[in-house]
């Protein structure tokens, strides 16, 4: 431990809905309840999974797809470590297994969203992996037009937990609290103070790189 730099993560599956096309501030909120609902963050999954035969989660199918988002380095030390990251060469043995098909590691700098897209050319065309990275970012671009609307609120219960309410009362609640005028004064982008931090103390990213015969396609958008 003495010799490691970096940090810890946890990974856990999950069975997210698509998103209606013409909602996805309500797609991205429901998906947001539904990784909160997670126990203990999904820290758990890999005893379950991988503690034995009789474990409940014993020889279930693993995912196929990762997806780790390492947070916003902007101004912090740790950003030096993420603009350079590949300078040295890969980070992991080429003998080694991959454990996903597709991997996708993203985080925020200079105000910037880096993704990075590791897959294995035997599987995926570079064409098919790059549509598919254009259409993820095409899909945050349309959150980021969409949360700029004056009438969306990205409020949701697990912002607001010892309330007990639920999306409609939270919805009703903020369009009532958006009249006061300490809301319209208000300079920063929420208002209304979170009952509970919204994040852990420890990292929720998911998944770790280790590929044989892989090929990257990165992506970046402002």
């Amino acid at each position: 431990m003495s010799r490691t730099t970096g940090w810890f993560t946890t990974i856990s599956p999950l069975d997210l809905p698509v998103p209606a096309a013409d909602r996805p501030a309500d797609g991205l909120k429901e998906i947001k309840e539904l990784l909160r609902a997670r126990p203990r963050q999904g820290i758990g999954h890999g005893l379950l999974a991988y503690g034995g035969a009789d474990s409940p989660l014993h020889g279930t199918e693993p995912a196929q797809v990762s997806f780790n988002y390492l947070g916003q380095f902007d101004g912090s030390f740790a950003g030096s470590f993420a603009a350079s990251s590949g300078t040295a060469g890969p980070d992991w043995a080429p003998v080694n297994r991959r454990p996903y098909l597709i991997d996708v590691v993203s985080h925020v700098r200079d105000g910037r969203l880096h993704m990075e897209w590791t897959y294995s050319p035997s599987a995926h065309r570079e064409e098919t992996i790059r549509e598919v990275a254009g259409r993820t970012l095409g899909v945050l671009s349309a959150l980021t037009v969409e949360a700029r609307r004056p009438d969306v609120q990205g409020y949701t219960p697990s912002d607001l937990e010892l309330s007990g309410l639920d999306q409609k009362q939270v919805d009703d609640l903020v369009a009532g609290l958006r009249e006061h005028p300490a809301w319209r004064g208000a300079t920063t982008a929420r208002p209304l103070e979170d009952c509970l931090p919204p994040d852990p103390p420890f990292n929720k990213g998911s998944g770790s790189r280790a590929s044989s015969r892989t090929a990257r396609a990165s992506t970046t958008s402002s």
